[in-house]
């Protein structure tokens, strides 16, 4: 079968090359998926591995040492995200850094949908929870990929207990971090205000969960 990609296979690509659509290719080392594409993210050379009855996958080796991009996103990897948009039935968020990887130069699309956020009876009936009162835009969310999603942007989850909001921002005094209250509220130090999020209990520093340190 003819496999759909942009450049001629053993050609040299640079980081942001589109290599082409998801509908026809998997993103393997070398790669990121974004926005229903595969893009190269390291300077190397393109590879196609052709599956029998799955997309091909692209990926893009470098001819110097391994780069730690070169190791691609995957599903059970925990990531730090950045909260962009906060809609009724999902958060959009960016995947920042990844779990044995440390912080990305490209920063792929990811959605935490509402049934992700919590375990099912944590807040007893799934309608009852509010987007709005687990993350706000700006926040920094720990979080484990389920799935490559649907060829636009990763699927996240924070049902574990130790996943969530990291990172958060006072409304009342922006500069200043909140500190986690309780595993659905924080509170700026300054102001005393609380409010809603759905926060993480690591049981590890950021440093030490996503780079081993």
């Amino acid at each position: 079968k003819m496999v759909s990609v942009r450049f001629e296979v053993g050609s040299t690509v640079i980081p942001g090359d589109r290599l082409g659509s998801l509908r026809h290719l998997s993103p393997g080392p070398g790669t990121y998926a974004r926005g229903g594409h595969v893009f190269s993210c390291i300077v190397g050379k393109l590879d196609v591995a052709e599956e029998n009855d799955a997309p091909a996958v692209v990926s893009v080796n470098s001819p110097s040492k391994p780069s730690a991009l070169q190791q691609v996103l995957y599903v059970g990897q925990l990531v730090l995200c950045r909260v962009q948009r906060i809609m009724m039935q999902q958060a959009n968020v960016e995947i920042i850094a990844a779990e044995g990887v440390g912080r990305l130069s490209h920063k792929p699309d990811a959605s935490i949908r509402r049934d992700d956020v919590r375990h099912q009876g944590a807040t007893g009936k799934g309608e009852d929870l509010l987007m709005e009162n687990c993350f706000r835009p700006t926040d920094w969310v720990l979080g484990r990929i389920i799935s490559l999603g649907d060829a636009r942007r990763y699927m996240i989850s924070t049902a574990e207990t130790e996943l969530g909001v990291v990172r958060a921002m006072s409304s009342s005094h922006p500069e200043q971090q909140m500190k986690p209250l309780t595993w659905k509220e924080m509170e700026c130090p300054i102001s005393g205000k609380k409010q809603f999020r759905k926060v993480a209990k690591p049981s590890k520093s950021i440093n030490e969960i996503l780079l081993g340190k």
